[in-house]
């Protein structure tokens, strides 16, 4: 996406009216993301670096490496299909004050074939990212495909700096598909200055409002690529 003048302005106005009327920098606030620029705005392409401190620490409590259970859930003929395996995800900032980057999910497959043979089939999908400023949700959108997927801030996910959890349910915006998520932290994909170079970001604090034991992931079935 081309910056433009007018968007410039409404930017660097919007940033400026945060800090004259914002009482609490702690929470997002619709009203300071306005007019047409945000409908315009590439989320997935151009960093976006005008969030709230509640919004910085998420992003940056999001970003590292974690691993743990998927689902993939989705209707074939119909009928409502679930497949689990283990997968690993990356999420990357564009920089350390943005809202959004790149991501990468790696699905592991391991099934015995007709054979008796056990075997492992992965599958590597490449996605971009990005947190909504005017609810916290977090938003996918997996290269080529262009599926895209949001998790809830309201009952959607969990993203605990504590206990290094990230679990809930990323909805289809475009399809009818639903990918169940339960990871653990492994690392941050490099320190975070912001937050003490700390191996987690924002420590203690939690995001999004999914209770516990709030997915459930059932035994693996056989691959599905996204």
């Amino acid at each position: 996406m081309k910056w433009t003048k007018s968007l410039s302005i409404a930017l660097l106005l919007a940033a400026s009216l945060t800090a004259l009327t914002s009482c609490d920098d702690d929470h997002w606030d619709y009203r300071d993301y306005y007019g047409d620029w945000y409908d315009d705005y590439d989320w997935y392409d151009d960093s976006f670096d005008y969030g709230t401190s509640t919004l910085n620490a998420e992003a940056a409590a999001l970003r590292g490496y974690w691993e743990g259970q998927i689902e993939n859930r989705y209707y074939e003929n119909g009928q409502l299909k679930a497949v689990a395996m283990k997968a690993t995800f990356e999420f990357d900032q564009y920089n350390t004050n943005s809202l959004n980057g790149r991501g990468r999910e790696t699905d592991y497959l391991t099934y015995t074939d007709d054979d008796g043979v056990e075997r492992t089939e992965t599958n590597e999908l490449r996605f971009a990212w990005y947190i909504d400023p005017r609810t916290g949700d977090i938003c996918l959108k997996y290269d080529g495909s262009g599926m895209t997927y949001s998790a809830a801030w309201e009952g959607g996910f969990s993203l605990d700096t504590q206990t290094n959890r990230f679990y809930g349910v990323f909805e289809g915006q475009n399809n009818q598909e639903q990918i169940v998520f339960d990871l653990t932290r492994t690392t941050l994909a490099k320190p975070n200055t912001e937050f003490g170079g700390k191996a987690t970001a924002a420590t203690g604090t939690k995001f999004g409002t999914m209770s516990e034991g709030g997915v459930s992931i059932t035994a693996p079935a056989k691959f599905r690529r996204r």
